[in-house]
Protein backbone atom coordinates (compact mmCIF):
# COMPACT_ATOMS: atom_id res chain seq x y z
CA UNK A 1 0.00 0.00 0.00
CA UNK A 2 1.36 3.46 -0.81
CA UNK A 3 1.13 6.45 1.46
CA UNK A 4 -1.29 9.03 2.63
CA UNK A 5 -0.86 12.25 0.12
CA UNK A 6 -0.73 15.85 1.69
CA UNK A 7 -3.84 17.48 2.47
CA UNK A 8 -2.30 20.49 1.59
CA UNK A 9 -4.27 22.29 -1.17
CA UNK A 10 -6.36 19.88 -1.58
CA UNK A 11 -9.51 19.70 -3.89
CA UNK A 12 -12.22 16.81 -3.88
CA UNK A 13 -11.16 15.52 -7.63
CA UNK A 14 -7.14 15.41 -5.92
CA UNK A 15 -8.58 13.13 -3.25
CA UNK A 16 -10.87 10.79 -5.36
CA UNK A 17 -7.19 10.37 -7.68
CA UNK A 18 -4.89 10.32 -5.51
CA UNK A 19 -5.52 9.45 -2.23
CA UNK A 20 -3.72 5.45 -1.66
CA UNK A 21 -4.26 3.39 1.34
CA UNK A 22 -1.48 3.01 3.94
CA UNK A 23 -0.83 -0.34 5.40
CA UNK A 24 -1.63 -0.95 9.37
CA UNK A 25 1.72 -0.93 11.19
CA UNK A 26 1.32 -4.68 13.29
CA UNK A 27 2.68 -4.59 16.65
CA UNK A 28 2.94 -6.84 19.55
CA UNK A 29 2.53 -6.79 23.39
CA UNK A 30 4.33 -9.63 25.42
CA UNK A 31 2.87 -9.96 28.94
CA UNK A 32 5.08 -12.90 30.83
CA UNK A 33 6.84 -13.40 33.69
CA UNK A 34 10.93 -13.54 33.71
CA UNK A 35 13.36 -15.40 36.40
CA UNK A 36 14.57 -13.90 39.28
CA UNK A 37 15.19 -9.69 39.34
CA UNK A 38 14.56 -7.95 36.43
CA UNK A 39 13.11 -4.58 35.53
CA UNK A 40 9.31 -4.62 34.42
CA UNK A 41 9.94 -1.42 32.13
CA UNK A 42 8.89 -2.56 28.29
CA UNK A 43 11.96 -2.95 26.09
CA UNK A 44 11.71 -3.84 22.29
CA UNK A 45 13.67 -6.54 21.47
CA UNK A 46 14.93 -8.05 18.07
CA UNK A 47 16.06 -11.24 18.99
CA UNK A 48 14.91 -14.15 21.63
CA UNK A 49 18.76 -14.65 22.60
CA UNK A 50 18.74 -10.92 24.31
CA UNK A 51 15.15 -11.50 26.04
CA UNK A 52 16.57 -14.51 27.45
CA UNK A 53 19.84 -12.90 28.46
CA UNK A 54 17.72 -9.82 29.83
CA UNK A 55 14.82 -12.05 31.83
CA UNK A 56 16.01 -15.96 31.91
CA UNK A 57 16.73 -18.49 29.82
CA UNK A 58 13.81 -20.72 29.94
CA UNK A 59 11.44 -18.25 31.42
CA UNK A 60 8.05 -17.08 29.68
CA UNK A 61 9.28 -14.50 28.04
CA UNK A 62 12.23 -16.91 26.65
CA UNK A 63 9.70 -18.83 25.52
CA UNK A 64 7.67 -16.74 23.82
CA UNK A 65 10.12 -14.54 22.12
CA UNK A 66 11.71 -17.51 20.52
CA UNK A 67 8.13 -18.17 18.96
CA UNK A 68 7.97 -15.04 17.46
CA UNK A 69 11.90 -14.66 16.29
CA UNK A 70 10.87 -14.65 12.56
CA UNK A 71 8.61 -11.27 12.81
CA UNK A 72 11.36 -10.01 15.63
CA UNK A 73 13.57 -9.99 13.06
CA UNK A 74 11.52 -8.06 10.26
CA UNK A 75 10.30 -4.41 10.75
CA UNK A 76 6.98 -5.88 13.21
CA UNK A 77 8.17 -4.33 16.48
CA UNK A 78 7.66 -6.56 19.06
CA UNK A 79 7.86 -4.86 23.30
CA UNK A 80 8.47 -7.00 25.82
CA UNK A 81 6.47 -5.92 28.98
CA UNK A 82 7.55 -7.86 31.84
CA UNK A 83 5.24 -9.03 34.42
CA UNK A 84 6.10 -8.96 38.18
CA UNK A 85 5.74 -12.53 39.85
CA UNK A 86 2.90 -12.86 42.29
CA UNK A 87 2.97 -12.19 45.29
CA UNK A 88 3.37 -15.40 47.35
CA UNK A 89 4.05 -17.69 44.22
CA UNK A 90 5.37 -21.13 44.72
CA UNK A 91 7.01 -23.23 42.21
CA UNK A 92 5.86 -26.70 40.65
CA UNK A 93 7.98 -29.51 41.90
CA UNK A 94 8.36 -33.15 40.67
CA UNK A 95 10.67 -35.94 41.83
CA UNK A 96 12.51 -38.64 39.35
CA UNK A 97 13.76 -41.86 40.87
CA UNK A 98 16.18 -44.01 38.58
CA UNK A 99 17.13 -47.42 39.23
CA UNK A 100 19.16 -50.51 37.83
CA UNK A 101 22.39 -50.01 35.53
CA UNK A 102 23.08 -49.15 31.77
CA UNK A 103 23.37 -52.01 29.89
CA UNK A 104 24.44 -50.10 26.62
CA UNK A 105 26.01 -45.97 25.66
CA UNK A 106 23.16 -43.85 24.15
CA UNK A 107 22.32 -40.71 23.52
CA UNK A 108 19.37 -39.19 24.88
CA UNK A 109 17.54 -35.68 24.18
CA UNK A 110 15.86 -33.37 27.13
CA UNK A 111 12.59 -32.39 26.05
CA UNK A 112 10.52 -29.69 27.98
CA UNK A 113 6.92 -29.19 26.56
CA UNK A 114 8.24 -30.68 23.35
CA UNK A 115 10.75 -28.75 22.63
CA UNK A 116 13.91 -30.56 22.45
CA UNK A 117 16.89 -28.45 24.81
CA UNK A 118 19.86 -30.75 23.84
CA UNK A 119 21.40 -33.95 24.42
CA UNK A 120 23.61 -35.89 26.93
CA UNK A 121 24.63 -39.78 26.95
CA UNK A 122 24.42 -41.96 29.72
CA UNK A 123 27.25 -44.74 29.73
CA UNK A 124 27.30 -48.87 29.44
CA UNK A 125 27.51 -49.60 32.99
CA UNK A 126 26.52 -46.22 34.55
CA UNK A 127 24.67 -46.83 37.54
CA UNK A 128 21.29 -45.21 38.27
CA UNK A 129 23.05 -42.39 40.71
CA UNK A 130 25.92 -42.22 38.26
CA UNK A 131 22.94 -41.41 35.64
CA UNK A 132 21.04 -39.17 37.93
CA UNK A 133 24.40 -36.82 38.31
CA UNK A 134 24.63 -37.14 34.93
CA UNK A 135 21.10 -35.97 34.10
CA UNK A 136 21.52 -33.49 36.87
CA UNK A 137 24.94 -32.19 35.02
CA UNK A 138 23.35 -31.44 32.19
CA UNK A 139 20.12 -29.83 33.60
CA UNK A 140 22.02 -27.21 34.60
CA UNK A 141 23.20 -26.50 31.38
CA UNK A 142 20.81 -26.79 29.34
CA UNK A 143 18.86 -23.01 28.99
CA UNK A 144 15.39 -24.89 29.78
CA UNK A 145 12.57 -24.09 31.80
CA UNK A 146 13.47 -26.34 34.58
CA UNK A 147 16.20 -26.74 37.44
CA UNK A 148 17.40 -29.80 39.17
CA UNK A 149 18.78 -31.21 42.22
CA UNK A 150 20.00 -34.86 43.16
CA UNK A 151 19.77 -37.11 46.05
CA UNK A 152 21.45 -40.42 45.45
CA UNK A 153 19.37 -42.15 42.24
CA UNK A 154 16.41 -39.33 42.76
CA UNK A 155 16.16 -36.80 40.85
CA UNK A 156 14.05 -33.08 42.02
CA UNK A 157 13.18 -30.87 38.96
CA UNK A 158 11.91 -27.59 40.14
CA UNK A 159 10.36 -24.88 37.46
CA UNK A 160 12.11 -21.69 37.47
CA UNK A 161 9.52 -19.25 37.77
CA UNK A 162 6.85 -19.37 40.10
CA UNK A 163 2.90 -19.35 39.33
CA UNK A 164 -0.11 -21.60 38.28
CA UNK A 165 1.82 -22.06 34.80
CA UNK A 166 4.77 -23.92 36.23
CA UNK A 167 2.47 -26.54 36.75
CA UNK A 168 2.05 -26.95 32.69
CA UNK A 169 5.90 -28.15 32.85
CA UNK A 170 6.25 -31.70 30.87
CA UNK A 171 9.48 -33.18 31.53
CA UNK A 172 10.53 -36.01 28.97
CA UNK A 173 13.50 -37.82 27.86
CA UNK A 174 13.70 -39.08 24.36
CA UNK A 175 15.15 -42.23 23.29
CA UNK A 176 14.86 -45.87 25.23
CA UNK A 177 16.73 -46.28 27.85
CA UNK A 178 18.61 -49.61 28.75
CA UNK A 179 18.70 -51.27 31.65
CA UNK A 180 17.78 -48.28 34.05
CA UNK A 181 13.93 -47.43 34.59
CA UNK A 182 12.58 -44.64 35.47
CA UNK A 183 9.45 -42.63 35.04
CA UNK A 184 9.04 -39.33 34.12
CA UNK A 185 7.07 -36.93 37.01
CA UNK A 186 4.51 -34.49 37.04
CA UNK A 187 4.71 -31.10 38.16
CA UNK A 188 3.07 -29.47 40.61
CA UNK A 189 2.64 -27.21 43.56
CA UNK A 190 2.94 -24.11 41.50
CA UNK A 191 0.37 -21.38 42.97
CA UNK A 192 -0.24 -17.52 41.83
CA UNK A 193 -1.59 -15.42 39.25
CA UNK A 194 -0.19 -12.36 37.30
CA UNK A 195 -1.47 -8.99 37.25
CA UNK A 196 -1.72 -7.41 33.88
CA UNK A 197 -3.22 -4.07 35.05
CA UNK A 198 0.03 -2.50 35.16
CA UNK A 199 0.82 -3.56 31.68
CA UNK A 200 -1.98 -2.68 29.57
CA UNK A 201 -1.96 0.66 31.09
CA UNK A 202 1.66 1.32 29.86
CA UNK A 203 0.25 0.80 26.31
CA UNK A 204 -1.06 4.60 27.02
CA UNK A 205 -2.21 6.09 23.03
CA UNK A 206 0.49 3.29 21.12
CA UNK A 207 -1.22 1.35 18.30
CA UNK A 208 -0.73 -2.51 18.90
CA UNK A 209 -1.95 -5.23 16.92
CA UNK A 210 -1.62 -8.52 19.06
CA UNK A 211 -1.24 -9.25 22.93
CA UNK A 212 0.45 -12.32 24.02
CA UNK A 213 -0.09 -13.35 27.74
CA UNK A 214 1.16 -15.96 29.90
CA UNK A 215 -2.28 -17.00 31.34
CA UNK A 216 -5.39 -17.62 29.42
CA UNK A 217 -8.05 -18.10 32.39
CA UNK A 218 -11.70 -16.83 32.35
CA UNK A 219 -10.33 -13.68 33.99
CA UNK A 220 -7.62 -13.01 32.27
CA UNK A 221 -9.86 -12.72 29.33
CA UNK A 222 -12.10 -10.65 31.10
CA UNK A 223 -9.68 -8.19 31.79
CA UNK A 224 -8.24 -7.99 28.24
CA UNK A 225 -11.98 -8.10 26.55
CA UNK A 226 -12.84 -5.10 29.04
CA UNK A 227 -9.89 -2.79 28.45
CA UNK A 228 -9.89 -3.65 24.60
CA UNK A 229 -13.31 -2.48 24.52
CA UNK A 230 -12.27 1.03 25.57
CA UNK A 231 -9.61 0.75 22.43
CA UNK A 232 -12.86 0.67 20.39
CA UNK A 233 -13.93 4.09 21.38
CA UNK A 234 -14.46 6.34 18.30
CA UNK A 235 -12.25 8.47 20.36
CA UNK A 236 -9.47 6.18 20.18
CA UNK A 237 -10.05 3.20 17.88
CA UNK A 238 -7.53 1.51 18.43
CA UNK A 239 -7.66 -2.18 19.07
CA UNK A 240 -5.99 -5.34 19.31
CA UNK A 241 -6.29 -9.01 19.00
CA UNK A 242 -5.20 -11.08 21.93
CA UNK A 243 -4.34 -14.88 21.12
CA UNK A 244 -4.28 -17.61 23.90
CA UNK A 245 -3.71 -21.16 23.48
CA UNK A 246 -5.38 -24.49 25.09
CA UNK A 247 -4.69 -27.57 25.86
CA UNK A 248 -7.49 -29.52 27.43
CA UNK A 249 -7.94 -32.65 26.34
CA UNK A 250 -12.09 -32.71 26.02
CA UNK A 251 -13.82 -30.26 23.79
CA UNK A 252 -16.78 -29.38 25.92
CA UNK A 253 -13.93 -28.41 29.00
CA UNK A 254 -11.76 -26.62 26.33
CA UNK A 255 -14.99 -24.60 24.88
CA UNK A 256 -16.33 -23.58 28.58
CA UNK A 257 -13.90 -21.01 28.06
CA UNK A 258 -15.44 -19.48 25.78
CA UNK A 259 -19.01 -20.64 24.88
CA UNK A 260 -20.47 -18.01 26.38
CA UNK A 261 -18.46 -15.15 25.57
CA UNK A 262 -20.39 -14.51 22.42
CA UNK A 263 -19.73 -10.48 22.31
CA UNK A 264 -15.91 -10.82 22.96
CA UNK A 265 -14.27 -9.25 19.91
CA UNK A 266 -10.73 -9.48 22.00
CA UNK A 267 -9.77 -12.70 22.87
CA UNK A 268 -8.86 -15.96 19.50
CA UNK A 269 -8.19 -18.71 21.75
CA UNK A 270 -6.70 -22.22 19.78
CA UNK A 271 -6.70 -25.74 21.22
CA UNK A 272 -4.86 -28.69 20.89
CA UNK A 273 -6.47 -31.37 22.13
CA UNK A 274 -4.21 -32.59 25.15
CA UNK A 275 -0.77 -31.31 23.85
CA UNK A 276 1.80 -31.03 25.70
CA UNK A 277 3.06 -27.65 24.72
CA UNK A 278 2.64 -24.32 26.72
CA UNK A 279 -0.61 -22.69 26.25
CA UNK A 280 1.38 -19.38 26.18
CA UNK A 281 3.80 -20.65 23.69
CA UNK A 282 1.02 -22.14 21.59
CA UNK A 283 -0.73 -18.74 21.41
CA UNK A 284 3.03 -16.99 20.82
CA UNK A 285 2.98 -19.42 17.50
CA UNK A 286 -0.96 -18.65 16.41
CA UNK A 287 0.35 -14.42 17.23
CA UNK A 288 3.34 -15.29 14.96
CA UNK A 289 1.33 -16.96 11.85
CA UNK A 290 -1.55 -14.19 12.16
CA UNK A 291 0.60 -11.07 12.79
CA UNK A 292 3.09 -12.14 9.66
CA UNK A 293 -0.48 -12.14 7.43
CA UNK A 294 -1.18 -8.75 9.06
CA UNK A 295 1.87 -7.58 7.55
CA UNK A 296 2.23 -8.91 4.55
CA UNK A 297 -1.26 -9.30 2.98
CA UNK A 298 -3.80 -7.65 5.35
CA UNK A 299 -6.89 -8.96 3.20
CA UNK A 300 -5.67 -12.99 3.30
CA UNK A 301 -7.59 -15.27 5.05
CA UNK A 302 -6.24 -17.25 8.01
CA UNK A 303 -7.12 -20.51 7.21
CA UNK A 304 -5.43 -23.60 6.96
CA UNK A 305 -2.43 -21.63 7.89
CA UNK A 306 0.46 -23.83 9.32
CA UNK A 307 1.47 -23.15 13.14
CA UNK A 308 5.44 -22.79 12.15
CA UNK A 309 6.88 -24.41 15.13
CA UNK A 310 4.52 -26.78 16.36
CA UNK A 311 5.04 -30.38 16.26
CA UNK A 312 2.86 -33.39 15.09
CA UNK A 313 2.13 -35.14 18.76
CA UNK A 314 1.25 -38.36 19.77
CA UNK A 315 -2.87 -37.29 20.03
CA UNK A 316 -5.87 -37.78 18.25
CA UNK A 317 -6.51 -34.55 16.52
CA UNK A 318 -9.85 -33.64 15.87
CA UNK A 319 -11.71 -33.91 12.23
CA UNK A 320 -13.44 -31.84 10.46
CA UNK A 321 -17.04 -32.08 12.24
CA UNK A 322 -15.90 -31.62 15.22
CA UNK A 323 -13.34 -28.35 14.58
CA UNK A 324 -16.59 -27.04 13.52
CA UNK A 325 -18.50 -27.98 16.40
CA UNK A 326 -15.04 -26.05 18.75
CA UNK A 327 -15.93 -22.98 16.13
CA UNK A 328 -19.65 -22.94 16.87
CA UNK A 329 -18.40 -22.47 20.44
CA UNK A 330 -16.17 -19.89 20.28
CA UNK A 331 -12.64 -21.61 20.33
CA UNK A 332 -10.17 -22.40 17.37
CA UNK A 333 -9.22 -26.15 16.70
CA UNK A 334 -5.83 -27.09 15.46
CA UNK A 335 -5.50 -30.04 13.25
CA UNK A 336 -2.53 -32.13 11.46
CA UNK A 337 -2.60 -32.09 7.88
CA UNK A 338 0.64 -34.26 6.07
CA UNK A 339 2.84 -33.74 9.45
CA UNK A 340 1.73 -29.91 10.06
CA UNK A 341 -0.14 -28.04 12.23
CA UNK A 342 -2.70 -25.75 11.33
CA UNK A 343 -6.13 -24.17 11.72
CA UNK A 344 -9.39 -24.36 9.42
CA UNK A 345 -9.64 -20.56 10.98
CA UNK A 346 -8.94 -17.74 13.19
CA UNK A 347 -12.03 -16.33 14.88
CA UNK A 348 -12.98 -14.96 18.30
CA UNK A 349 -16.08 -16.29 20.23
CA UNK A 350 -18.10 -12.85 18.77
CA UNK A 351 -20.99 -14.14 17.72
CA UNK A 352 -24.81 -12.09 17.39
CA UNK A 353 -27.49 -14.64 15.57
CA UNK A 354 -29.20 -11.02 14.12
CA UNK A 355 -26.22 -10.47 12.15
CA UNK A 356 -26.33 -13.59 10.05
CA UNK A 357 -23.23 -13.93 8.17
CA UNK A 358 -22.34 -10.63 8.64
CA UNK A 359 -20.51 -10.88 11.87
CA UNK A 360 -17.56 -8.53 11.35
CA UNK A 361 -15.97 -9.11 14.84
CA UNK A 362 -15.89 -13.29 14.42
CA UNK A 363 -12.99 -13.86 11.99
CA UNK A 364 -9.50 -11.92 13.00
CA UNK A 365 -8.98 -11.56 9.32
CA UNK A 366 -11.93 -8.79 8.98
CA UNK A 367 -10.73 -7.31 12.34
CA UNK A 368 -7.30 -6.45 10.84
CA UNK A 369 -9.22 -5.34 7.83
CA UNK A 370 -11.05 -3.03 10.32
CA UNK A 371 -7.39 -2.33 12.13
CA UNK A 372 -6.57 -0.84 9.06
CA UNK A 373 -9.32 0.95 8.17
CA UNK A 374 -9.64 2.73 11.40
CA UNK A 375 -5.28 3.70 10.91
CA UNK A 376 -6.05 5.24 7.24
CA UNK A 377 -8.73 7.50 8.90
CA UNK A 378 -6.88 8.73 11.70
CA UNK A 379 -3.87 8.90 9.70
CA UNK A 380 -6.04 11.68 7.10
CA UNK A 381 -8.35 13.69 9.77
CA UNK A 382 -5.37 13.73 12.65
CA UNK A 383 -2.87 15.29 10.18
CA UNK A 384 -1.43 18.60 11.02
CA UNK A 385 -3.00 19.65 7.78
CA UNK A 386 -6.71 18.93 8.67
CA UNK A 387 -6.52 20.43 12.00
CA UNK A 388 -7.94 24.14 12.76
CA UNK A 389 -9.12 24.87 9.32
CA UNK A 390 -12.15 26.94 8.65
CA UNK A 391 -15.28 25.39 8.01
CA UNK A 392 -17.19 27.30 4.89
CA UNK A 393 -20.56 26.48 3.32
CA UNK A 394 -20.32 23.97 0.14
CA UNK A 395 -21.27 27.48 -2.05
CA UNK A 396 -19.05 29.58 -0.64
CA UNK A 397 -16.74 30.69 -2.71
CA UNK A 398 -13.22 30.96 -1.10
CA UNK A 399 -9.77 31.79 -2.25
CA UNK A 400 -8.03 30.94 1.14
CA UNK A 401 -6.61 27.36 0.44
CA UNK A 402 -6.57 26.36 4.41
CA UNK A 403 -10.82 26.98 4.14
CA UNK A 404 -12.58 23.29 3.89
CA UNK A 405 -16.19 22.62 2.63
CA UNK A 406 -18.42 20.15 3.89
CA UNK A 407 -18.38 18.20 0.49
CA UNK A 408 -14.73 18.56 0.66
CA UNK A 409 -14.67 16.78 3.65
CA UNK A 410 -17.07 13.95 2.05
CA UNK A 411 -14.64 13.22 -0.67
CA UNK A 412 -11.82 12.93 1.60
CA UNK A 413 -13.31 10.20 3.33
CA UNK A 414 -14.64 8.98 -0.09
CA UNK A 415 -11.14 8.85 -1.34
CA UNK A 416 -9.61 6.77 1.80
CA UNK A 417 -12.72 4.46 1.39
CA UNK A 418 -11.81 3.94 -2.33
CA UNK A 419 -7.97 3.51 -1.77
CA UNK A 420 -9.06 0.64 0.55
CA UNK A 421 -11.10 -0.85 -1.56
CA UNK A 422 -8.50 -0.84 -4.57
CA UNK A 423 -6.35 -2.87 -2.03
CA UNK A 424 -9.51 -5.48 -1.35
CA UNK A 425 -10.07 -3.89 2.11
CA UNK A 426 -13.54 -2.91 1.15
CA UNK A 427 -15.48 -4.87 -1.14
CA UNK A 428 -17.78 -2.61 -3.30
CA UNK A 429 -16.70 1.40 -3.99
CA UNK A 430 -20.57 1.87 -5.35
CA UNK A 431 -22.11 0.47 -2.04
CA UNK A 432 -19.78 3.07 -0.13
CA UNK A 433 -22.40 5.90 1.75
CA UNK A 434 -21.20 8.75 3.16
CA UNK A 435 -22.94 11.45 5.12
CA UNK A 436 -21.44 14.81 6.57
CA UNK A 437 -22.86 17.86 8.26
CA UNK A 438 -22.41 20.10 11.20
CA UNK A 439 -23.17 19.22 14.95
CA UNK A 440 -26.24 20.17 15.93
CA UNK A 441 -25.17 21.55 19.36
CA UNK A 442 -21.09 21.72 18.51
CA UNK A 443 -20.73 23.43 15.18
CA UNK A 444 -16.72 23.10 15.25
CA UNK A 445 -17.39 19.54 15.03
CA UNK A 446 -18.02 17.47 12.14
CA UNK A 447 -20.07 14.46 11.95
CA UNK A 448 -19.49 11.77 9.40
CA UNK A 449 -21.51 8.86 9.23
CA UNK A 450 -20.10 6.35 6.71
CA UNK A 451 -21.11 3.02 5.64
CA UNK A 452 -19.41 0.55 3.30
CA UNK A 453 -18.73 -3.29 3.82
CA UNK A 454 -15.56 -5.30 4.05
CA UNK A 455 -14.15 -7.56 1.58
CA UNK A 456 -15.22 -11.21 1.40
CA UNK A 457 -12.89 -14.35 1.76
CA UNK A 458 -13.71 -17.32 0.06
CA UNK A 459 -14.02 -20.36 2.29
CA UNK A 460 -16.40 -22.45 -0.17
CA UNK A 461 -16.15 -23.04 -3.54
CA UNK A 462 -19.20 -24.66 -5.22
CA UNK A 463 -18.74 -25.87 -8.84
CA UNK A 464 -21.39 -26.99 -11.05
CA UNK A 465 -20.45 -28.51 -13.53
CA UNK A 466 -22.95 -28.85 -16.80
CA UNK A 467 -21.48 -30.87 -19.69
CA UNK A 468 -23.04 -30.60 -22.45
CA UNK A 469 -23.31 -33.51 -25.41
Amino acid sequence: MGNINSLTNITTNQIKSSNAAQAYPASVRVFAQGIGSYSTDDKVFTNPYNVGEEYGFGSPLHIIAKRLESIMASSIEVVISPIAEPAGATESTGTLSLTGTQLSSKSYNLLVNNVAYGSFVIAKGDTAEQAAAKINDYIASANSPIESSVSTADLTFTSKWKGETANQIVVEFEGSFDGIDLTTPSLTGGAGNLDYTNALAKIGNDRVSGIITQESTSDVLDVLDAFNETRYAKNITKPFVAYHGNVDADRTTATALTKDRNLDRTNSVTNILGSKYFTFDIAASVCEMSTRLLDSNVTKSHADQILIGLEKENIIYPDAAEREQFAQEGMVAAFEQSGKIQIAELITPYFKAEFGDNQIYRFVVDIHKMFTVYYNFRLTYEAEEMKGRAIVADGAAVSNINAIKLKTIKGITKGILEGLASEGVIYDINTIEVDVSLNESNNSQVDQIVSFDLSKNLRVNNITLNVRS
